[in-house]
This record gives C-alpha cells, sequence and structure tokens, in this order.
C-alpha cells in the first residue's frame, strides 16, 4: 500500500494498493513507506532499496511482523497442535522448536547492510491473546500457508482445533517492528 499526502493541500490522502515490485512512483515521492506483515516476503536484495528510493530525504520505512513463539511455561496448545499439521503434512522440520520470546532476532543487522538507511530503531513487543476456538481457526484462515491448504487439510485442522477445548489462550506473539529514517 502507498500512501501519498501533503498537508499543505486540501485534498484527502491517495492510497495505492500495489505489490512492492509492480509500484512506479516518482523517486523520493513518499514521507513514509510501511508494510505489515508482509515485509519478510520480499528479497532483501530488492525491498530496502526500492523503499529507499521512493522516500524523500527525512522519510520514514516501518514494518512489522508478529511471530508465535512460547514462553516457558506457556500454553501446551501449540505443541499438542503439531501432531495435526505433522498428518496433514505441513509439520514442523525435524529438531525444530518453538522459540522463546527472547529468542527472536530483530531485523537490524539486514537494514544496516543494504547501506542506506540512517539512524536505525527496532522495538519488539509482546502481547497474549486468548481466542475461542472458532475465533483461532478464523485467524489461521487468514494465514497465507493455510488459504493455500486442500480441503481435506483445512477440514482436518479444523476439526482437530475445534476439538473438545472451547478456549484457546494463543500463546504469546511477539511483534518485530523497526522504524528506519
Amino acid at each position: 500500500m502507498w500512501l501519498r499526502y501533503s498537508p499543505a493541500h486540501t485534498d484527502p490522502p491517495s492510497i495505492r494498493r500495489n505489490a512492492h515490485h509492480e509500484h512506479h512512483a516518482p523517486a523520493r515521492a513518499f514521507h513514509f513507506v510501511f508494510a505489515a506483515t508482509a515485509w519478510h516476503w520480499l528479497d532483501p536484495a530488492v525491498k530496502y532499496r526500492r523503499a529507499w528510493q521512493q522516500l524523500r530525504p527525512g522519510g520514514h520505512l516501518a514494518f512489522w511482523s508478529a511471530e508465535h513463539v512460547v514462553p516457558a511455561g506457556g500454553d501446551p496448545f501449540f505443541a499438542g497442535l503439531q501432531d495435526v499439521y505433522d498428518e496433514i503434512g505441513e509439520g514442523l522440520p525435524p529438531g525444530a522448536t518453538f522459540r522463546r520470546p527472547a529468542e527472536l532476532a530483530d531485523a537490524s543487522a539486514e537494514i544496516k547492510a543494504a547501506g542506506l538507511f540512517g539512524e536505525v530503531t527496532a522495538r519488539l513487543f509482546d502481547w497474549e491473546i486468548s481466542y475461542t476456538a472458532d475465533e483461532y481457526i478464523r485467524l489461521l484462515d487468514t494465514f497465507s500457508g493455510h488459504i493455500a491448504m486442500a480441503g481435506w487439510q483445512l477440514l482436518l485442522r479444523r476439526s482437530r482445533v475445534a476439538g473438545p477445548r472451547d478456549q484457546v489462550r494463543a500463546g504469546r506473539r511477539l511483534a518485530q517492528g523497526a522504524v528506519i529514517s
């Protein structure tokens, strides 16, 4: 999504929604470039340069992602659900473990390696969310990996998630964000 707005004008801001690689605006056209939960899909060799080319001097790039983490003593729901993911062929790689909140890396090194931005600030925020089983299934249905699942996989996953539990403690999800100027 691309937003163009100038407080000096009385016109409302214009918003463009398109793929990062398909956006063709004049260089240095934006004060702010923002990506939510999609930045990690973009090629690091391209994404920072494209954003930098679009930003005016003093502009900001901001992005965030949300990742599942399980704190020590956290809800065992996710570990139990892995049997279902294994059964439908979507399990974790062998030897993979659930990360703890302190184990998430921020993107500072990657941003600095691009060599395009001055000050880099990265912040991690954690929170816990409780869902009913139906709410959690609706959330899963928004994840790209789940959207791509075959019908039989979705039916099996839904039946197991909605099993005997009425409420799912989703554990902690840690958001990673970076604001770059």
